[in-house]
């Protein structure tokens, strides 16, 4: 069961109507297990210079490589250029540039941690 909280915001701007985009493009993915929007979406304050803050959560754990990050980013639209955040003590964060639309997207990739933490406790016994 897949959960999608990028509905808040009824504005149509460049950012949600990208945000609806992945939705349809990750909606039969079976290793995405939600997407949600975070910043300037959650409080309202998205105008049409704001960036578009999201967390993927996924089955299988994609942070691990860069690569994996920028491959599935690049399913997203068109990626012009990617970089992780270690520089804001964030490796799970990839911040992309997109165009059409011209847009910065920041993705924070979580995996499914019920399932990581129920992995570890059963190879501690």
């Amino acid at each position: 069961m897949c959960v999608y909280l990028l509905t808040q915001i009824a504005l149509n701007m460049i950012q949600k109507e990208f945000a609806n985009s992945i939705v349809g493009k990750i909606k039969s993915d079976p290793n995405v297990l939600g997407l949600a929007a975070g910043g300037s979406w959650i409080t309202n304050d998205m105008d049409k210079y704001s960036d578009l803050d999201l967390v993927l959560v996924t089955e299988i754990k994609l942070s691990d490589s860069k690569q994996k990050m920028i491959d599935f980013a690049s399913g997203l639209g068109h990626l012009l250029s990617a970089f992780t955040g270690e520089h804001v003590g964030e490796p799970r964060l990839l911040i992309c540039m997109y165009d059409d639309p011209f847009l910065h997207v920041d993705i924070k990739f979580m995996a499914n941690m019920y399932n990581f933490t129920l992995r570890n406790s059963c190879l501690c016994k």
